[in-house]
């Protein structure tokens, strides 16, 4: 059970968890997330009820990474009160008809609320979490449902990062029977896209939503200090800012504030000459794995798991708040053997590679899904 925001890396996920198990998703859907990464549809049906996911068009440019019929869209028309208890009622009637062993979520959406009490009772439960401590501040309320009564009522929770383990098992003691780990791995789905010609030159790219952990105020700084500039190598900026956000008029720096489709993101990484992730803070990126995707080259800070991924091998790691210690990364991987850490990425990622989604999968079933549901 999960929502559109996470389609991008569980396109991957569930391809290969259907080798091992049998797999049926339930992606429950809103007017706020129709538009979500991969996930990108018209318009919803008028009423809360649960659709086959052939029967939208939109995704079905994924068929060949998923098996349409086993993906079922919980379609909410305004996640208003009523639609949610409405469609909640449908989802509980669902798993009751399918018999399932256990339910996996990777959600807290307004839709799920209304599920737990039916999963406080529901023998084998798991959780994901993708933020074990949040990163902006939460009003009391939503902290309580996602950070409490979730964990409460789920039996088991998945975490996708160790970097906050001890500091997760502090602030919510008591509340799992286990915590179980995983990871993830490249978003393969965007190498899907037809390739598009390089109309800006040589560049350096950032992609993502702009926040205020993301450091891409430093970057800005440390770009115009770097020899990238001076070599006349451009630096664009790609994703929609939370809040008012410019950079000053400069013909090198190219910002593209606005939702970014996957098929343009795909074009703007594949000809990149590397990517730059100079986050303050982080659990984990779903950015390292996309560009890991196309075998680029990243250099990014050391925050939360990310040096689990990137380094010498793979990029270069800096530490965070720190202009210098970019201007100087952009400076290093201006020089870097780019063929030795390509070819190290496509070999640690792909199909066989210790870090593929094959492995993830194995691991999950294996190791996590059967030990729930036989009690171990």
């Amino acid at each position: 059970m999960t929502v559109p925001s996470f389609f991008d890396l569980e396109i991957s996920l569930i391809r290969e968890l259907r080798k091992y198990c049998d797999v049926h998703v339930l992606m429950i859907i809103s007017p706020e997330s129709i538009h979500s990464s991969a996930f990108d549809i018209h318009k919803l049906c008028p009423e809360p009820k649960i659709i086959n996911g052939q029967d939208f068009e939109e995704i079905n440019k994924y068929q060949t990474f998923i098996d349409l019929k086993y993906w079922n869209i919980a379609n909410n028309p305004d996640n208003s009160f009523i639609s949610c208890f409405k469609l909640a009622k449908q989802i509980k009637e669902f798993i009751k008809t399918e018999e399932f062993d256990l339910i996996h979520s990777t959600t807290d959406c307004k839709t799920s609320v209304f599920l737990l009490p039916f999963i406080f009772r529901f023998k084998n439960t798991l959780f994901t979490e993708h933020d074990p401590i949040p990163h902006h501040k939460m009003n009391r309320f939503r902290e309580f449902i996602s950070y409490n009564l979730s964990f409460i009522c789920f039996k088991n929770v998945l975490l996708l990062s160790d970097s906050l383990l001890e500091q997760f098992k502090g602030k919510f003691k008591g509340y799992y029977k286990t915590i179980y780990q995983s990871g993830l791995s490249i978003y393969d789905f965007l190498k899907s896209y037809p390739k598009v010609s390089n109309k800006y030159g040589d560049y350096i790219l950032f992609f993502g939503r702009i926040d205020r952990y993301k450091g891409v105020d430093l970057l800005i700084n440390a770009y115009r200090q770097s020899n990238a500039y001076k070599k006349g190598i451009k630096l664009i900026i790609a994703g929609r800012a939370n809040s008012d956000f410019s950079v000053p008029e400069n013909n090198a720096i190219l910002l593209f504030n606005r939702y970014i489709p996957n098929e343009e993101l795909a074009g703007l990484i594949d000809n990149s000459l590397f990517v730059v992730l100079p986050y303050k803070s982080a659990t984990q990126s779903g950015c390292v794995f996309s560009a890991f995707a196309f075998d680029k080259p990243i250099l990014a800070t050391n925050v939360g798991d990310i040096p689990k991924q990137v380094n010498n091998n793979t990029g270069c790691l800096i530490e965070p708040n720190d202009v210098v210690g970019i201007k100087e990364g952009i400076n290093y991987m201006l020089h870097a053997d780019y063929g030795k850490l390509t070819t190290y990425i496509h070999n640690l990622y792909s199909d066989k590679g210790e870090r593929s989604w094959g492995c993830i999968a194995k691991h999950l079933v294996e190791d996590i899904y059967n030990k729930i549901v036989k009690g171990e």
